[in-house]
Protein backbone atom coordinates (compact mmCIF):
# COMPACT_ATOMS: atom_id res chain seq x y z
CA UNK A 1 0.00 0.00 0.00
CA UNK A 2 2.38 2.34 0.78
CA UNK A 3 4.44 2.25 -2.74
CA UNK A 4 1.12 2.72 -4.39
CA UNK A 5 0.70 5.86 -2.89
CA UNK A 6 4.00 6.70 -3.23
CA UNK A 7 3.35 5.71 -7.10
CA UNK A 8 0.45 7.62 -6.97
CA UNK A 9 2.09 10.82 -5.87
CA UNK A 10 4.91 10.49 -7.92
CA UNK A 11 2.22 10.37 -10.79
CA UNK A 12 0.39 13.36 -9.82
CA UNK A 13 3.43 15.59 -8.95
CA UNK A 14 2.56 18.67 -10.79
CA UNK A 15 6.29 19.87 -11.04
CA UNK A 16 9.67 17.46 -11.09
CA UNK A 17 10.91 17.89 -7.98
CA UNK A 18 8.33 16.80 -6.65
CA UNK A 19 8.33 14.19 -8.87
CA UNK A 20 12.01 13.37 -7.92
CA UNK A 21 11.31 13.39 -4.70
CA UNK A 22 8.27 11.03 -4.41
CA UNK A 23 10.45 8.37 -6.53
CA UNK A 24 13.55 9.02 -3.78
CA UNK A 25 11.02 8.23 -1.03
CA UNK A 26 10.03 4.86 -3.22
CA UNK A 27 13.95 3.91 -3.70
CA UNK A 28 14.56 4.18 -0.18
CA UNK A 29 11.11 1.90 0.76
CA UNK A 30 11.88 -0.68 -2.15
CA UNK A 31 14.77 -0.66 -4.71
CA UNK A 32 13.56 -3.06 -6.53
CA UNK A 33 10.08 -1.95 -6.92
CA UNK A 34 11.63 1.74 -7.89
CA UNK A 35 14.15 -0.01 -10.42
CA UNK A 36 10.90 -1.78 -12.04
CA UNK A 37 8.92 1.53 -12.21
CA UNK A 38 12.28 3.64 -13.61
CA UNK A 39 13.11 1.31 -16.47
CA UNK A 40 9.72 -0.21 -17.48
CA UNK A 41 7.35 2.52 -17.68
CA UNK A 42 9.09 6.59 -18.72
CA UNK A 43 7.88 9.15 -16.60
CA UNK A 44 7.06 11.25 -19.44
CA UNK A 45 3.98 8.47 -20.13
CA UNK A 46 2.62 8.64 -16.73
CA UNK A 47 3.42 11.50 -14.49
CA UNK A 48 1.96 15.02 -14.61
CA UNK A 49 5.12 17.05 -13.95
CA UNK A 50 6.57 15.47 -17.33
CA UNK A 51 3.48 16.12 -19.40
CA UNK A 52 3.45 18.82 -22.06
CA UNK A 53 1.98 22.15 -21.31
CA UNK A 54 -0.38 21.02 -24.54
CA UNK A 55 -2.60 18.94 -21.84
CA UNK A 56 -6.20 20.02 -21.18
CA UNK A 57 -6.96 17.98 -18.60
CA UNK A 58 -5.62 16.84 -15.30
CA UNK A 59 -7.33 13.61 -14.88
CA UNK A 60 -4.67 10.36 -15.19
CA UNK A 61 -6.97 8.37 -16.76
CA UNK A 62 -8.08 7.36 -20.09
CA UNK A 63 -11.54 6.42 -21.22
CA UNK A 64 -13.26 8.24 -18.97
Amino acid sequence: LKLKLLMWKAAKAAYTRAYEDAMKKMRKENEEAFEYLWKTFPARYWSKSWFTLDSKCDVLLNNM
